[in-house]
């Protein structure tokens, strides 16, 4: 266990980086339940009523557990149409928290299969499917290889291709978090590869200290999502491999499933007219969220609502 104080924002916090085992305990202890698949096993959280018709697959990005969507989990619950009538699954996704680590090459089509294996482990017909980031990427595979298991179809700060996507700043960064260890300035990086910068140049704001100690917190409790550096570069070829073809987004677009695709105000990790790209690929206009990249954290209202007016727009195509 390794101590390390950091200095960030107002605070002087102490970030305590756990053991391997005590950050296998911290997983273990969010209640994830595990789904044995094809490539091995994906742990999973249901959240909500397990009688309701609708059902939500979200999908996170990079190293991303699936206990990080929880704002957007509890936000979702909270509206006043759908908090009892959704039911919702988060996961960890392949080398990530609990599930394990196929040794075989990542790609966004074979995360794809993970969750089609997912559903059906669940036995999900049909469903909203949220993706964000890297979870995007995966989203699109889902739609155009799976189509008749996606009720409506939300993607947030992602892309059809994602070479070349990030602005070189972003990767600089990203890519000194994976392997530096000063967690005084992981934790500042972080700051600033997710949220707003009027949020990350302000430290004595609420919503800036609020962030912090979430982050912090995490370090602390589960150091990172990944499980291993070699899992992040895994990921990373994941994405900068993804390539959804001009004729699989038209298939996308015309296959009859209501469709949302939100950009980031600002973002480190993909360029923002990537994004738009990708809107105007499936036929909508991009919605832009009032966030980072990290939006899952710095407004997970928006997402959730964003979920919920999708859904009511399948829901009204299928009466």
């Amino acid at each position: 266990m390794t101590t390390i104080a950091a200095a960030s924002g107002v605070a002087n916090l102490e970030i305590v980086f756990p053991t391997p085992e005590a950050r296998m305990e911290a997983f273990k202890e969010r209640g994830f339940s595990p789904a044995n698949i094809a490539a091995g096993t994906l742990y999973y959280k249901l959240s909500g009523n397990s009688n309701a018709k609708d059902k939500v697959l979200l999908i996170g990005g990079v190293g991303q557990t699936g206990d990080m969507i929880d704002a957007v989990v509890s936000s979702l619950l909270q509206d006043s149409k759908w908090k009892d009538n959704v039911e919702i699954c988060t996961f960890d996704n392949r080398g990530t928290g609990q599930s394990s680590n196929p040794n075989e090459r990542y790609t966004t089509s074979a995360m794809a299969v993970d969750c089609r294996d997912l559903l059906k482990h669940l036995g999900w017909s049909k469903t909203h499917i949220f993706g964000h980031s890297m979870g995007g990427m995966v989203a699109q595979e889902i739609a155009a290889t799976f189509p008749d298991l996606v009720h409506s179809l939300t993607l947030s700060c992602t892309t059809a291709n994602g070479a070349f996507t990030a602005p070189w700043s972003g990767v600089r960064m990203f890519l000194a978090n994976i392997f530096g260890s000063n967690a005084n300035e992981k934790l500042g990086r972080t700051m600033k590869l997710l949220f707003l910068e009027e949020v990350w140049r302000d430290p004595t704001s609420e919503k800036y200290q609020r962030l912090e100690k979430y982050l912090a917190g995490r370090f602390c409790k589960f150091g990172a999502g990944a499980n291993g550096g070699g899992v992040y570069i895994s990921q990373i070829s994941a994405v900068t491999t993804h390539n959804i073809s001009a004729a699989r987004l038209e298939a996308i677009k015309t296959a009859g499933f209501p469709i949302l695709v939100l950009k980031a105000k600002e973002d480190y990790l993909v360029k923002i007219s990537r994004q738009e790209q990708l809107a105007c690929s499936l036929g909508v206009e991009p919605r832009t969220l009032h966030s980072g990249h990290g939006v899952l954290f710095e407004n997970p209202e928006q997402i959730a609502q964003f979920i919920c007016e999708n859904m009511s727009e399948a829901r009204a195509r299928s009466t």
